[in-house]
């Protein structure tokens, strides 16, 4: 059956997308209420954080998601996905679970930019937009249940963004760090390891994928920006009274 286009408009959605993350509910994603487009779905993100800057956040960077096969197939989508981050998602120091609905944890590269990316940058590029890289976590919090929605909607919820932490930034020399491997372990078991030449074929391709989308939306990434690149595994959930650890070796 196909679906009558949504009535809800952006703003609207993304009201509704603010009041579950503070309340940590869940909601029906915007596909199950009718049919929407990518340019609604960009909208509603570029609207919910409107409403975080309003409340006092600062975009610092961006992120992508499902960028390994092992991630596109554990969510049915076969693309990336790209979002923003914010100075009020970076952790410093304990991580209370009261803040989040159901969290998962994943391991994740990241980046920081030495230039300002504002127009497409190639393969042959993407090095020279690498200041510094390290280790990170990202846990990703869906404001959908059960972590069910499809690409828009994804997209409409900033990617599931919702919070990070990483090391001590490494000045980049550029050295191939495709070989490199991502792993999480919980309370000392491994549950999850890969290669970051899962991202995108080349943790480089993440950089070349962020520009192409950046431009498609009119929207330019300042010099120090951090990019969280993605993860080479699946998420697990963060529960309470585990030590969840993450490292690029």
């Amino acid at each position: 059956m196909k679906l009558q286009q949504i009535e809800i408009t952006p703003k609207e959605f993304a009201e509704k997308l603010r009041a579950a993350r503070i309340s940590k509910s869940t909601l029906n994603p915007p596909s199950t209420l009718g049919a929407i487009s990518l340019n609604w779905a960009q909208e509603v993100q570029r609207e919910e954080l409107l409403l975080r800057i309003k409340d006092g956040e600062q975009i610092i960077g961006a992120k992508l998601g499902l960028t390994s096969p092992a991630k596109q197939k554990a969510m049915k989508i076969d693309q990336p996905v790209f979002g923003f981050i914010t100075d009020a998602m970076m952790i410093n120091g304990v991580i209370t679970l009261e803040k989040f609905n159901q969290p998962r944890i994943e391991p994740e590269l990241v980046i920081k930019t030495s230039k300002e990316i504002s127009s497409i940058i190639t393969l042959e590029q993407a090095p020279l937009y690498i200041d510094s890289l390290t280790a990170g976590i990202e846990i990703i919090d869906s404001r959908y249940h059960n972590f069910e929605f499809t690409f828009e909607d994804v997209i409409a919820d900033n990617t599931s963004a919702t919070a990070f932490s990483f090391g001590e930034l490494k000045r980049f020399e550029g050295q191939d760090i495709s070989k490199f491997t991502g792993y999480i372990e919980e309370d000392g078991v491994l549950k999850g390891e890969g290669l970051l030449s899962e991202l995108l074929g080349n943790p480089l391709n993440t950089l070349v994928a962020l520009s192409e989308y950046l431009l498609s939306i009119e929207v330019v990434l300042p010099a120090g920006s951090l990019l969280l690149a993605g993860s080479m595994t699946n998420a697990i959930p963060l529960l309470s009274g585990h030590r969840d650890r993450k490292s690029v070796v």
